[in-house]
C-alpha cells in the first residue's frame, strides 16, 4: 500500500510539473504578441493605480526580500543550522542554484527588454523570465514541498505555506508594480520555478530510492 501511494505521488508530482512546463512554454509563445499586450497592460494599470509614495516605499522593501543576498542567507541557514542541513540543505540548495543558473540562461536566450514604463528601481538584464519570482518560487516551494512531507502537525504545514506562498507572490507582483517587470514574466518565472522544485525532489527521492535498494541488497548478501 504504501509502495502504491509513493507511485502515485510521483506520478503527480510528475503530471504538475509537466504542466507547469507546458505553461511556461506557452507563454513563451505569446510574447509580443496582442494578447500578451493587452494582459500585461491590464496588469500594470491595476497594480499601478493606487500608487503613493508609502506603497512604493513598501514594494521596494518586498522586493528586496528577493534579491540575491536574502536568498544568500537563506540557503545559509539551510548549510548551518544542523537539524535544517540534515533534513533540507541538498535539496533547497540544489534548487536554488538549479533556478538562478537555468534562469541567467533564459533571459539571454529570450533577450526580452525591461518594460518601456516608469521604472522605479534600477534593472539592468533582461526581462524574461523574471528572476526574482522564478528563483524564489524554486527555493520557498521546495521548502514547502519539504515540510509537507516532514512535519507532523498539520497547523504548522498549512502556516508555513501560506506565509511563503504570500511572500513569493508579493515579491513577484512588486516587480510589476515597480515597473521592471510584464505580469508574463512573472507568472512564467513562478511556473518554472516550481516545476523545478518538483523535477528536484523527484531526481532526490529517486536517487535515495536506489541508494535505500543497494544498501538492502548488500545487507542480504552480507
Amino acid at each position: 500500500m504504501r509502495r502504491l501511494v509513493s507511485e502515485t505521488d510521483r506520478v503527480v508530482k510528475a503530471l504538475l510539473m509537466g504542466s507547469l512546463v507546458a505553461l511556461f512554454v506557452l507563454i513563451a509563445l505569446f510574447l509580443n504578441t496582442g494578447v500578451a499586450a493587452s494582459f500585461e497592460g491590464w496588469a500594470y494599470s491595476e497594480s499601478t493605480e493606487h500608487m503613493s509614495p508609502l506603497l512604493t516605499s513598501t514594494a521596494k522593501a518586498v522586493t528586496h526580500l528577493g534579491d540575491v543576498l536574502p536568498v544568500t542567507l537563506v540557503c545559509l541557514l539551510f548549510l548551518v543550522i544542523p537539524p535544517l542541513r540534515r533534513r533540507y540543505a541538498l535539496p533547497v540548495i540544489v534548487t536554488t542554484v538549479f533556478a538562478a543558473s537555468l534562469n541567467a540562461l533564459l533571459k539571454l536566450a529570450f533577450m526580452r527588454p525591461r518594460p518601456d514604463i516608469l521604472s522605479l528601481i534600477i534593472e539592468t538584464d533582461f526581462s524574461f523570465p523574471s528572476g526574482h519570482a522564478m528563483i524564489n518560487m524554486a527555493l520557498y516551494g521546495m521548502v514547502i514541498i519539504l515540510v509537507w512531507r516532514s512535519s507532523q502537525s498539520r497547523w504548522k504545514k498549512i502556516t508555513i505555506t501560506a506565509v511563503l506562498a504570500v511572500l513569493v507572490a508579493a515579491i513577484g507582483l512588486t516587480r510589476v508594480y515597480l515597473g521592471v517587470h510584464y505580469i508574463t514574466d512573472v507568472i512564467a518565472g513562478w511556473c518554472l520555478g516550481f516545476a523545478i522544485a518538483l523535477g528536484v525532489i523527484l531526481a532526490y527521492d529517486e536517487i535515495r530510492r536506489r541508494s535505500d535498494n543497494k544498501d538492502y541488497q548488500r545487507s542480504q548478501r552480507a
